[in-house]
This record gives C-alpha cells, sequence and structure tokens, in this order.
C-alpha cells in the first residue's frame, strides 16, 4: 500500500493514495510512489526508455556468463556483442549480469553496478584483463600491444561501479 495524501477537490480535503503504476494520460498530474522494490515502475518511466537508458538489447556473437565485460562490434551491419579481450584490441563497451548463448539478444548495461565477480579490493580501480576474456582485474597488462583500459571501482568484492574509459594501446 502507498503512502497517502491530502489533495482538495471540489472544496473538500479528500485523502488519496499515491499511485504506484500509471496507464499514461488519464493519471498525468497524480503523484507517483515508488513501488516494494524502491524504484519507480517502468509503465510510469518514457516508453522509448524502458525505463532504463543505460540498458541495450544486443545480439550476442558468441556465449556469455553473467558479469562478463562485453564488446560491440559491427558483423555484417549488425550490432552485435562479445566478451570485451584487452589482449586483442576489443575494449569493453558494457557488460551483462546473466548468462546467454551464442546468436540471442542479450540485455547488456552501458554503465552501472556489475556483479557476481570475485577478488575485489573494495575501493581499488578495476581493468579489463587481457588474460581472461570478459573478466575484471585490478592489475592491467604491461604487454605490448595489448590495451589498457579502466573499467571502474570496486565496491565491495564482488561489485564493480561499470565506467567505460577510452582503452590505450600499449607500444
Amino acid at each position: 500500500m502507498a503512502d497517502k495524501y491530502l489533495d482538495l477537490v471540489n472544496g473538500e480535503l479528500t485523502q488519496r493514495e499515491a499511485n504506484q503504476t500509471s496507464a499514461g494520460a488519464p493519471d498525468a498530474g497524480k503523484i507517483p510512489a515508488l513501488g516494494a522494490d524502491g524504484k519507480l515502475a517502468a509503465s510510469m518511466l518514457p516508453a522509448s526508455s524502458g525505463g532504463d537508458e543505460s540498458l541495450r538489447s544486443v545480439l550476442t556473437g558468441e556465449a556469455l556468463v553473467a558479469g562478463d565485460f562485453v564488446n560491440y562490434y559491427d558483423n555484417g551491419g549488425t550490432l552485435e556483442c562479445r566478451k570485451a579481450d584487452a589482449s586483442n584490441g576489443r575494449p569493453a563497451h558494457g557488460f551483462v549480469e546473466s548468462g546467454y548463448g551464442a546468436g540471442v539478444q542479450a540485455d547488456t548495461y552501458l554503465w552501472g553496478v556489475s556483479s557476481g565477480h570475485t577478488g575485489l579490493t573494495p575501493g581499488a580501480r578495476v581493468f579489463l584483463s587481457s588474460i581472461t576474456p570478459g573478466a575484471p582485474t585490478e592489475t592491467p597488462t604491461t604487454a605490448s600491444g595489448e590495451q589498457v583500459q579502466a573499467i571502474g571501482t570496486a565496491l565491495s568484492t564482488t561489485e564493480i561501479n561499470f565506467v567505460r574509459s577510452e582503452p590505450i594501446t600499449l607500444a
């Protein structure tokens, strides 16, 4: 049940409950309430964003596991994603929170908190791995021809605040 508020209706104070969902234009001007998850319902957000502008549905070029950092690329005019890899010029553009097979639509995130990792040091700077495709590391590569790309900060031993940066190819 949402919180209630007082509204002036035909000169009389009336108690009303804040809306937890929206039916569109008929609900214009009404006071919204947060759902049980502490967030606004997707029906209250612009249809163009689907509720989360950081989310992109992209075709997978290979199987991905939850927590993988992904690289977007052009495959014959179709945007696809694969595991990002600092060893071969595939910078991280986003990440996935679920596993996906090859050739399916995957929910990829352009920024935000990536979870399900292990062994991180809270507060440490995190880089894209050149050893394990799609994985983070706290130790950037030093090998010639590979890329150093900071991908965020560890928030805990399992979470990274993903913030994409431009990679630097080492000489």
